[in-house]
């Protein structure tokens, strides 16, 4: 039973991969849109202004996977986890001030350079961020939040060929971490390199076929590669998973607004 779920889902994922929808023809067709000369122009590289960007490698998702290590880790500092809740309230100041004592206080803890790092790339100190993020790997340098962080980094300073390097250590580490394989989809996308984001998003979806991030960076990376109707497809299923999901209407909005010109 569980192998003939497994097929199920493999075929409906496959479907969707083709993206004809019968929403998404619909779209297409009545705006007239030739596909076919589209996808003979070369794509465009990705920037900052595009809309369809939108969140690619954040500080957020750091802060959902070191937040359940605080709780597991009864005996934490409390000053650490003073400064996890200051950095969620966007005091970061106030989290480095307390970060600092906390690292006079005890051995040597890992969450201290991280969640530094986050505090001062939020400040706009990139370089800082980075050193930090150095110190946790050099407390472990199998620390697969600190390979996340240093890609973080590195994306904030637009240095994606070396955070892309990041994620495939983080990869080699968790191959199975969906997070970290659709960080890498979206570096892939900053890179131009789309085919690649697609495959490495589609692996993703294998593992967990509810991600929305992964469906809408996979629409962004086909809509890049002007295959309009998957990227439809992609943005439209993100809706009927999570019908209040921003990012998701925004991308589809933009990929509506794309269709009509």
């Amino acid at each position: 039973m569980t192998n003939e779920r497994e097929k199920d889902k493999e075929k409906e994922l496959a479907h969707n991969e083709t993206g004809e929808t019968e929403e998404a023809e619909v779209q297409v067709g009545e705006e007239g849109v030739d596909e076919k000369q589209l996808e003979d122009e070369q794509p465009s590289l990705p920037s900052d202004a595009d809309p369809f960007l939108l969140h690619m490698l954040r500080c957020e998702d750091l802060l959902e996977r070191l937040g359940p290590l605080l709780e597991l880790d009864a005996g934490s500092n409390q000053r650490v986890r003073d400064a996890f809740t200051t950095i969620n309230e966007g005091d970061y100041g106030a989290a480095l001030k307390a970060l600092d004592e906390a690292r006079k206080e005890e051995e040597p803890n890992p969450l201290i350079p991280l969640l530094s790092a986050i505090a001062l790339l939020r400040q706009g100190d990139a370089w800082q961020a980075a050193s930090q993020c150095d110190a946790a790997l050099a407390l472990n340098a199998l620390d697969l939040n600190a390979w996340l962080c240093k890609a973080t980094v590195e994306a904030a300073e637009h240095r994606f060929v070396d955070a892309c390097e990041r994620l495939s250590k983080a990869i080699e580490l968790a191959p199975n971490d969906v997070g970290v394989l659709v960080s890498q989809g979206a570096c892939f996308i900053r890179l131009g390199r789309f085919d690649e984001a697609i495959r490495v998003l589609y692996r993703a979806q294998k593992i967990d076929h509810s991600n929305i991030r992964a469906w809408i960076n996979k629409g962004i990376a086909y809509a890049y590669t002007h295959r309009l109707k998957d990227a439809l497809n992609c943005f439209s299923e993100a809706l009927l998973l999570d019908p209040d999901n921003t990012d998701a209407r925004t991308a589809k909005e933009e990929m509506l607004r794309r269709l009509t010109h």
